[in-house]
């Protein structure tokens, strides 16, 4: 069930990556190149894997320094490889912001949001790049077929390592003819849409826009003609016949052209650095709210643990932790002794273990001092002299084990 669920997040992972390679294509509509794939792929596989790893081991008391110091790292690797410094940091916290946002839970968006996202988003940008004449017009078409594929075989796949284990000769045979179904309908589904949707789409868009155009210019023209007449008749008669005054008006809208003009010179480059120094003060801002906690996670067979994520509202100092009463009965204040020293080694008490499971996982079992504690636990019994002199010996071999964690300290 863990593996089929790691697959669906990888799976729609995935799919939002093409979403922005197609998107990043845009940038590059007005050129004859294509963007860098090797860094892009990079900085979305790589980096998305070493965030997710850092995420896996991290710690409540571990400086989350680690994990923004990723970010201008593989900034600086994709820019090396031919990708622009300010495009790889955007993409970068893009990416660190998806994995941290989304770790260990589902995303709110859905395959069929993802994928009607990206026909639209698909669909625009491959009209942009017709428009423009670009060369690579037709990888948003591959790039979106291939996400169409991701989608078909990644669910199936989920639902085959999902089904039952009766019948699974049976279970199988009925996949895999789902399997090529799915396939034969994907396989004529793509011809059609690389075929038809942008020849319709194309025409049909040129279509709207020529009546679009036609209507704006019989609606404009009476307008036009009224206000060169008028500016015929108002004009001195030492001015040219049938032009307008427009070097006067260009020079009393002067400085509009000049402010659009210092406009077109920013770089969109830095633009997007900017976006992306933004983004990553809000990853700074939601990984300061969340903390990494370890929490056993009970199945039916054994207690297995994953790393999960909360929310706090209010931080708490370490140092400024309640003090646990300490128990006044000799065996029990040992124990509680022994036990502090073994968390401070990593070889502390889980909360669902109990004494003779937690010493017989550390290997320093005794039966006997054991048999004690559970008597005097409670407060219901107290031990006679002999038990005490015996306790006395079961002491000495505790102490023993507490001076050889304190040498290991």
């Amino acid at each position: 069930m863990r593996s089929s669920k790691a697959f669906l997040h990888f799976n729609q992972y995935v799919m939002e990556v093409i979403i922005f390679y197609i998107v990043l294509c845009l940038g590059y509509i007005q050129t004859e190149n294509l963007p860098p794939i090797l860094p892009f792929i990079i900085i979305t596989g790589g980096g998305a894997l070493l965030i997710s790893f850092l995420l896996s081991i991290m710690k409540s008391n571990m400086p989350y320094f680690f994990v923004l110091l990723v970010i201008p790292i593989l900034a600086l690797i994709s820019s090396e490889l031919g990708l622009s410094f300010g495009v790889s940091l955007f993409i970068a916290a893009i990416v660190c912001y998806r994995v941290v946002i989304h770790f260990k839970k589902t995303s709110k968006l859905t395959d069929s949001m993802i994928l009607n996202l990206s026909l639209l988003i698909g669909g625009l940008s491959y009209f942009g790049a017709s428009v423009q004449g670009y060369v690579y017009k037709d990888i948003i078409l591959y790039l979106l077929i291939t996400q169409l594929l991701v989608l078909m075989f990644g669910n199936t796949l989920v639902a085959i390592m999902t089904s039952h284990l009766e019948n699974k000769e049976k279970e199988l045979k009925k996949q895999s003819a789902s399997l090529l179904g799915l396939f034969g309908g994907l396989l004529t589904g793509a011809i059609i849409f690389s075929i038809v949707f942008p020849f319709l789409f194309v025409k049909g868009l040129s279509f709207v826009m020529s009546v679009i155009g036609k209507g704006m210019s019989i609606i404009s023209k009476p307008l036009f003609n009224a206000v060169e007449e008028f500016d015929t008749k108002s004009r001195p008669r030492d001015s040219g016949e049938g032009a307008l005054n427009w070097d006067s008006a260009l020079e009393e809208k002067g400085f509009i052209f000049s402010f659009l003009d210092e406009l077109s010179r920013i770089n969109i480059w830095t633009i997007l650095s900017i976006l992306a120094l933004l983004i990553l003060v809000i990853v700074t801002i939601i990984i300061a709210k969340r903390r990494f906690v370890k929490e056993p996670e009970l199945t039916d067979d054994t207690y297995q643990f994953s790393t999960t994520t909360k929310n706090i509202e209010k931080y708490s100092s370490i140092r400024k932790r309640i003090k646990r009463q300490t128990p006044q009965v000799k065996v029990r204040k040992l124990v509680f002794e022994l036990e502090i020293l073994a968390a401070s080694k990593g070889l502390g008490r889980f909360h669902y273990e109990n004494v003779h499971e937690w010493l017989t996982r550390n290997t320093f079992l005794d039966y006997r001092l054991v048999e004690l504690y559970e008597r005097v636990r409670y407060g219901d019994e107290v031990l006679s002299a002999e038990e005490d002199a015996a306790c006395d010996e079961i002491v000495k071999q505790i102490k023993s084990k507490i001076r050889t964690l304190k040498k290991t300290k």
